[in-house]
């Protein structure tokens, strides 16, 4: 999601479902998805922005192959 002053850099749209969600980049307790594990590369697309909770441990969750 873009940033415009109607809709600031914290109001996030997940890029996988499209659920609304607040990212906590610039809060004071830093964002949620920084204290999960990080998604390997190659389980996220080039292109791909934020992700909501739910996605993100979800795709966390995922068996990958070797």
């Amino acid at each position: 999601t873009t940033p415009t002053p109607s809709h600031p850099a914290a109001d996030r749209t997940c890029s996988r479902c499209g659920a609304a969600f607040h990212c906590g980049i610039d809060d004071a307790g830093c964002c949620w998805c920084a204290k999960l594990p990080f998604l390997p590369r190659e389980a996220c697309a080039a292109d791909a922005g934020c992700l909501c909770e739910r996605c993100l441990r979800e795709l966390l969750a995922a068996p990958r192959g070797l």
